[in-house]
């Protein structure tokens, strides 16, 4: 089905990009549990700030969260690397088509994001800027 050296080059590159995000996937989802179940360092490594004190905030719920974010989008990263893996290997138009939608739609939500950033970049400075001051007359 591939004709020329051209295409089978193409071919082997998005199958070995595509492992490559495959590979990833699967370490960030193994960070993820990890940092879930071993919960032990987790609290050693929050109990103290930079300043050597005690921190009153829930520091390990913090971690919990992006253990999930960790998981959640190393699931993403393994789905799509299979899909790109297999649709390139085996040529399939209908796992091909379904990669490229998803790649299509992840361009327009970083577009539409990027957009809404420079909207409403004056409000997010403000917003920052209150954050930091806040946090800095709170020590």
């Amino acid at each position: 089905m591939v004709a020329g050296c051209g295409m089978t080059c193409i071919k082997y590159v998005v199958f070995a990009v595509n492992f490559l995000f495959f590979i990833m996937g699967i370490a960030a989802v193994a960070l993820g549990i990890y940092a879930m179940v071993d919960t032990n360092d987790m609290d050693a490594l929050t109990k103290i700030d930079s300043d050597g004190k005690l921190e009153d905030f829930n520091a390990v719920g913090l971690l919990q969260q992006g253990a999930i974010v960790l998981i959640v989008g190393g699931a993403f990263l393994l789905i799509m690397g299979f899909l790109g893996c297999c649709g390139a290997f085996r040529e399939s138009k209908c796992l091909l088509g379904i990669y490229a939608a998803i790649v299509i739609i992840i361009v327009i939500i970083q577009i539409t994001a990027a957009g809404l950033a420079i909207a409403f970049r004056g409000r997010i400075t403000d917003f920052l800027k209150d954050g930091l001051k806040n946090g800095l007359e709170s020590k």
